[in-house]
C-alpha cells in the first residue's frame, strides 16, 4: 500500500492513473489518514475519474465527516470540472465554463482562461477577455495584448481594447493610437481606440483631433458627454458645424451637460438656432430645440410641441427623444403630451421619463405595463436604464435579440416597482407567465433589492411556475438560510436549462455551505454546461 510520501511523489510525476487505482485500494481497506483520503481524492479529480471520484468521497466522510465541507478537496475537483468543460466540443459548454471560471475567481483557474483567449470561438475569446479582468495576472495581460493586436475578429479585438484600458496595460498605447488614426479601420473599432486610449492617457487629447474625421468628432462629442471640459468652448461651435447628423445629434446631447458654462455663448446659441431651423434630420433639429427650451427659448419649446403633436410616428419618436434628454427639465412637457402621441415609443420614452423622475407615476405606469407586451428597445431605456456592458452590436451571439427583449422587460418591471407603481406586482406576474410559455423565465432580483420581502413571499405560492421561481431566487437572496435553499433546490429538476442557471448562479452566491451536496450532485449527473456552472458555484460560495 501507498503511504503519504510515496502517494505525494506519484502525483508530483504526475501518474493519476498509477495513484488512482492504488489509492481505491487503500481505501478499502479502511486504514488510511485524513492526508492520504485528500491525496486519492485529488489523483482521482486529476485522472477525469468522477465516477470512482464520487463513490470515494461518500466512502472517505464515514471515517473523516469533515471532508464534506473541506474546501481544498471540493476545489480540486471543481477544478478538473472546469478543465473539461473548457475542453469540451460544444461552444455553448465552453462560454458557460469561462463564466463559471469567472464566478470562481480563483487564481489556479488562470490557465485554463489562457486556454479559452485561444479558443477558436470568438465568443468564447470575448468572454476570456472579460474574465480577464477580475484576475489580471501577467501571463493573461500578455495574452490580452496578443489578442488586441492579432486577433481576427472585430468583437474580440475591441473587448480587448475595453480591458487594456480597465487594466491600464499602458505598453499598447501607440498601437491603440495608431489604430484610432487609420481611416481604413471601420469606425466602431475606431472609437473604441480612440475611447482606450484617453483612458490610458489623460493627455492624449491636447494633441487635437481633425474635425473633418467623422469618427474622431463622434468620439471627442463623447468624451465631452461624459465629463470632460475643454479649455474653451469653441470646440463646441466647430464640432456642431460638422455636417453630419450623427456628430450634431451628439454634440447637441453634450452640450447639454455644460448647458450652464455654454449659456453666455452666443456665437454657438446662434449657430443652435440655425441648425434647429435649417437641418433635414428630425433628431437633430429636435435635440437642438431641446438645448434651446434649456435655456428658455421659446423657439425650442414651440418645435418640441409641434413634434409631439406630429401625426408621423418617426417624428414623434424623435421629439420624445429630446425631451427625455432633458431629464427632469422635460417632466412639464412629458406629462401635458404623454396620451396624444402618435408614436408607442414615443409613449413609452415620455413614460419611462415620468417614472425615473417620480412623477405621475400610475398613469406613466400604465402606459409601460401595455408596453411589455410586446417590449422594444427605445430612447429612453438606453439613456435611463440600459447597462454599459450591454453590447447592442453583439449580433454574433446567438439568440441575442431575444437576450435584449427579456433584458428591456426586466429593466421596465424593475422600474415599476421601484416607483411603486400601484399595479406592479400584477404586471410582473403576466410578464413571467408569458415568458414561461416562451421557454425563458429569468431572476430580474426586482423585489428585493428593494427590500420587499412580501411581494417575493406571495410570487413562492403564485401557480406560475416562473413566478414561482422568482420568489424562491429572491427569498433566498434575501435570507440565505436552509429553508429557503431547499425551496429553490426543488424547483431545480422542474426548470429549463436558463433556469438552472439562474438558480445555480443565486446558490453560488448565497455563500450556504449546505449546498455542497446539491452542487455535487448537478456536477455528477447534469449536462456538461450546467457542471460547469455548479463547480464556478463551489468555488463562490466559499469565498
Amino acid at each position: 500500500m501507498f503511504g503519504s510520501e510515496s502517494l505525494r511523489y506519484q502525483l508530483l510525476i504526475q501518474d493519476f492513473a498509477k495513484v488512482s487505482e492504488e489509492g481505491i485500494g487503500l481505501l478499502e481497506s479502511k486504514e488510511y489518514s485524513l492526508l492520504q483520503a485528500k491525496l486519492v481524492l485529488r489523483a482521482l479529480a486529476q485522472n477525469s475519474s468522477f465516477d470512482d471520484w464520487f463513490r470515494s468521497f461518500k466512502k472517505c466522510q464515514i471515517s473523516y465527516p469533515e471532508l464534506a465541507h473541506d474546501r481544498d478537496v471540493l476545489e480540486e475537483f471543481g477544478i478538473q470540472v472546469l478543465r473539461e468543460g473548457i475542453e469540451n466540443p460544444s461552444v455553448t459548454v465552453r462560454a458557460v465554463s469561462v463564466l463559471a471560471i469567472g464566478l470562481a475567481r480563483d487564481f489556479r483557474l488562470v490557465p485554463l482562461l489562457l486556454q479559452s483567449c485561444n479558443d477558436d470561438s470568438a465568443i468564447v475569446r470575448s468572454l476570456a477577455l472579460q474574465v480577464a479582468v477580475n484576475y489580471g495576472s501577467e501571463s493573461l495581460k500578455k495574452a490580452i495584448v496578443e489578442l488586441a493586436r492579432n486577433d481576427d475578429s472585430i468583437h474580440v479585438r475591441i473587448t480587448a481594447y475595453q480591458v487594456v484600458a480597465l487594466l491600464q496595460i499602458e505598453e499598447l498605447l501607440p498601437f491603440l493610437r495608431e489604430r484610432a488614426e487609420n481611416k481604413l479601420v471601420d469606425g466602431v473599432e475606431r472609437r473604441e481606440a480612440w475611447k482606450a486610449c484617453l483612458e490610458l492617457s489623460s493627455q492624449f487629447l491636447e494633441t487635437g483631433v481633425a474635425k473633418d474625421d467623422i469618427d474622431q468628432a463622434l468620439f471627442t462629442c463623447e468624451v465631452l458627454r461624459n465629463g470632460m471640459l475643454p479649455e474653451t468652448t469653441e470646440i463646441f461651435t466647430e464640432l456642431l458645424s460638422v455636417e453630419h447628423p450623427e456628430v450634431q445629434e451628439s454634440l447637441l446631447l453634450s452640450a447639454l451637460a455644460w448647458s450652464h458654462q455654454l449659456q453666455n455663448h452666443k456665437e454657438f446659441l446662434s449657430k443652435v438656432r440655425h441648425v434647429m431651423r435649417t437641418s433635414p434630420f428630425a433628431k437633430v433639429r429636435f435635440q437642438a430645440a431641446a438645448l434651446l427650451h434649456l435655456h428658455g427659448d421659446p423657439l425650442g419649446r414651440d418645435s418640441l410641441v409641434e413634434g409631439l403633436r406630429s401625426p408621423q410616428p418617426l417624428v414623434c419618436e424623435a421629439a420624445s427623444a429630446a425631451l427625455c434628454s432633458l431629464g427632469i427639465h422635460g417632466v412639464p412637457l412629458a406629462k401635458e403630451h404623454l396620451e396624444s402621441l402618435s408614436s408607442r415609443k414615443a409613449a413609452a420614452n415620455l413614460s419611462i421619463l415620468l417614472l425615473v423622475s417620480r412623477e405621475d407615476i400610475e398613469r406613466a405606469g400604465d402606459v409601460i405595463a401595455r408596453y411589455l407586451s410586446n417590449p422594444e428597445m427605445c430612447w429612453a431605456i438606453e439613456y435611463f436604464l440600459w447597462d454599459a456592458q450591454w453590447n447592442l452590436r453583439g449580433d454574433a451571439f446567438p439568440l441575442y435579440s431575444d437576450m435584449i427583449k427579456r433584458e428591456i422587460g426586466r429593466k421596465l418591471i424593475r422600474l415599476l416597482a421601484v416607483a411603486r407603481y400601484s399595479q406592479a406586482k400584477a404586471v410582473t406576474a403576466t410578464f413571467l407567465s408569458g415568458q414561461q410559455a416562451q421557454g425563458w423565465s429569468f431572476f430580474s432580483g426586482m423585489f428585493w433589492e428593494e427590500g420587499d420581502v412580501k411581494t417575493s413571499e406571495d410570487l413562492v405560492t403564485d401557480a406560475c411556475f416562473a413566478a414561482k421561481l422568482e420568489g424562491a431566487l429572491a427569498s433566498l437572496c434575501q435570507k440565505k438560510d436552509q429553508a429557503s435553499l431547499q425551496r429553490v433546490s426543488q424547483l431545480y429538476n422542474d426548470s429549463r436549462w436558463q433556469d438552472k442557471l439562474a438558480i445555480l448562479e443565486s446558490v453560488a452566491f448565497s455563500e450556504n455551505l449546505d449546498a455542497v451536496p446539491f452542487l455535487l450532485d448537478c456536477c455528477h449527473h447534469e449536462a456538461p454546461s450546467l457542471r460547469s456552472a455548479a463547480a464556478g458555484a463551489l468555488f463562490s460560495i466559499f469565498k
